[in-house]
């Protein structure tokens, strides 16, 4: 008997309120599990309320519109048929900086290899993250 392989997904939640799941990229599956063996009681805090690049509209011509959402949850599942995130993410200790001059060495992180158009939708999506969150 064949054992189903099972991914992590996260449940983003985007500035217009919409909520989509994603799984994470193939590059970031095993560092989940390693932190998951590693932290097996708070795995699920780890990426809780991360920033993440997600593409909001089908790829053509392997481009998208590509918007910051925000991490709400963590799971794992067998293989579903969604979308997957970018690689690109901001834990919450990073963006969630009362200096604006911190988040900005960060927030380039999330722009890192996009269209000039995409760039200029991360960076106001980052932003506005961090004015939603600000204390």
């Amino acid at each position: 008997m064949s054992r189903a392989k099972k991914y992590f997904y996260v449940n983003v939640r985007l500035l217009n309120g919409r909520c989509m799941i994603y799984k994470l990229p193939r590059d970031l599956q095993y560092p989940m599990w390693q932190y998951v063996n590693e932290n097996p009681k708070k795995w699920q805090n780890l990426l809780k309320e991360a920033l993440i690049n997600v593409p909001i509209r089908p790829y053509k011509n392997n481009k998208s519109v590509i918007r910051v959402g925000i991490i709400k949850s963590v799971f794992i599942k067998k293989e579903i048929r969604v979308w997957s995130a970018r690689s690109q993410f901001l834990v919450s200790s990073n963006w969630k900086k009362k200096n604006y001059q911190e988040l900005k060495k960060y927030r380039s992180f999330l722009k890192h290899d996009f269209s000039t158009w995409n760039q200029i939708l991360i960076d106001i999506d980052t932003l506005r993250w961090w004015f939603r969150f600000r204390k």
